[in-house]
C-alpha cells in the first residue's frame, strides 16, 4: 500500500517505511525505516522513537520543494 502525504506525523504514525521525495524533478532522496513496532495506539505519538524519526525527517525535507 502507498500513501502519498505531506503530514509527517501521519506519515511516521501509518508507515513501515517512508520515502522522502523531491518534487521538481520528481526523485527519491532517501528511504527510512519506521523502527516503531506493531500494532500502534495513541500512545505510540508519545515514544522517544516517534519524536526522533519524525525530527529526523522534518530536517531531511528542509529546504526541499515539496
Amino acid at each position: 500500500i502507498i500513501c502519498v502525504t505531506h503530514a509527517i506525523e501521519e506519515a511516521v504514525f501509518l508507515a513501515d517505511h517512508i520515502a522522502i521525495m523531491n518534487s521538481c524533478p520528481v526523485r527519491q532522496i532517501e528511504v527510512l525505516n519506521v523502527p516503531l513496532g506493531e500494532p500502534r495506539s495513541s500512545a505510540t505519538r508519545l515514544k522517544k522513537e516517534f519524536f526522533d524519526v519524525s525530527s529526523l525527517i522534518r530536517n531531511k525535507t528542509k529546504g526541499l520543494l515539496l
